[in-house]
């Protein structure tokens, strides 16, 4: 997992990543964020979880359950229960789930790639959940 939490860990690692796509994403989640602070990481921390990523990692990484309502605790796929995220935007090679944590609007975004072989329940939870108003816009 890679976990970027300022502006000189997004920019070495937009300058490592071969993955357009993913490029293309954190390049424009990060001018969207510029616009309302000098130094992204005071407002967001990107997490771009790795195919080799397990379910656990992710949650240690975020600091929940990815699976569950942050709030309540159960588990999305209850039929009582709805999702924690703030967004979840489907890419053709990547789910992005924001999550807004502070009262500032800072918070976190998680990328997905939709690869993950270890990850079948949180991309089953994210293809389920998906907005397809959002899944379809154009800015990518």
């Amino acid at each position: 997992m890679h976990r970027l939490g300022d502006s000189a860990a997004l920019h070495s690692f937009l300058a490592s990543s071969q993955d357009l796509e993913l490029n293309a994403l954190l390049q424009l989640r990060a001018e969207e964020f510029s616009a309302y602070v000098d130094e992204i990481g005071d407002l967001v921390t990107f997490l771009i979880i790795e195919l080799h990523d397990g379910i656990d990692t992710v949650d240690a990484a975020i600091g929940f359950s990815i699976l569950r309502n942050r709030f309540t605790s159960k588990t999305v796929s209850d039929a009582v229960s709805t999702p924690s995220w703030d967004s979840l935007v489907e890419h053709p090679n990547w789910f992005e789930l924001s999550y807004v944590l502070g009262e500032d609007g800072s918070g976190l975004l998680v990328v997905v790639p939709k690869s993950a072989p270890h990850l079948t329940d949180l991309l089953d939870m994210c293809a389920r959940y998906v907005e397809p108003s959002l899944s379809k816009r154009q800015d990518l």
